[in-house]
């Protein structure tokens, strides 16, 4: 399905003040990130099959894990922290 200019936006009347496009602005960026995510694994579980138990390969492979899942943390850090903000400025 073709996606359209307003897909990414909240039902209901379009926020204009600066807020409501931060709020659209992340979304567009948390469905991004999510995308970037099983790239990465995908990308690292294609690795270790063709490894083929050479540990050089292996290990580069770990390292997409590793820096996967630290790049997974981080962002729902990050995106905790905005939401935290957000309730409690009552937004």
């Amino acid at each position: 399905a073709a996606l359209g200019p307003g897909d990414f936006l909240p039902p209901g009347p379009v926020n204009t003040n600066l807020l409501g496009l931060v709020l659209v602005i992340l979304n567009i960026v948390w469905i991004a990130f999510v995308g970037i995510a099983v790239i990465m694994f995908v990308v690292a579980g294609v690795m270790f099959l063709t490894a083929q138990g050479d540990p050089e390969k292996v290990g580069q492979a770990r390292q997409f894990v590793i820096w996967g899942f630290a790049g997974v943390a981080v962002a729902i850090l990050a995106f905790s922290i905005i939401t935290i903000m957000k309730n409690q400025l009552g937004v």
